[in-house]
């Protein structure tokens, strides 16, 4: 979690990667400003699992219990997966309570990003407080570790007032540092 640039989308990528190079499958919900009043959007790119033996049966529960008994299904045939899910704060209300489900139940380990400055859903809030996922707080650059990257990616020392101005420009936020 953090503010906008700081990196969390880069983390979670470079973590879903390593996982992936260590067997597990990424499972990515794909979310949007647009599929936010849209039931179940971000987990409409899922695969959906089929087996000989066992075939998606409907619910009468309706779409959300489709949703879980869809992720459920997949957890059990890809073995190790973990659910990735960037900017956890556009998720819409259904998507978040079958995520968080899925996630409580421990079906399903999460990797999110979510800015702090958004309103996050409920269900998603729930998932660090209630069911024992990891929330990490990413912050801006301090002056000295901006002025440490200027040095590194110029190659040498830096005039003061550069240093100064571009510390001021970006407010220690490495997309706009970049």
């Amino acid at each position: 979690a953090g503010p906008v640039g700081v990196g969390k989308t880069r983390l979670a990528l470079e973590a879903a990667s390593r996982l992936e190079r260590s067997g597990w499958r990424v499972l990515a919900a794909r979310t949007s400003g647009s599929g936010v009043g849209l039931p179940l959007a971000a987990l409409a790119g899922l695969p959906v699992p089929t087996t000989a033996d066992e075939p998606p049966a409907p619910s009468p529960a309706g779409p959300v219990q489709r949703a879980l008994q869809q992720l459920r299904q997949l957890a059990r045939s890809t073995g190790r997966a973990v659910l990735l899910v960037d900017d956890a704060h556009l998720l819409d209300e259904a998507s978040a309570t079958v995520i968080h489900q899925v996630v409580a139940e421990q079906t399903l380990p999460l990797l999110a990003t979510l800015r702090t400055d958004a309103f996050v859903p409920d269900a998603i809030t729930r998932v660090w407080k209630d069911a024992g996922v990891r929330r990490i707080d990413l912050a801006t650059l301090s002056p000295a570790d901006v002025d440490q990257l200027i040095t590194a990616a110029l190659g040498g020392p830096v005039e003061w007032r550069t240093r100064y101005e571009t510390r001021a420009a970006t407010g220690g936020n490495p997309l706009f540092l970049r």
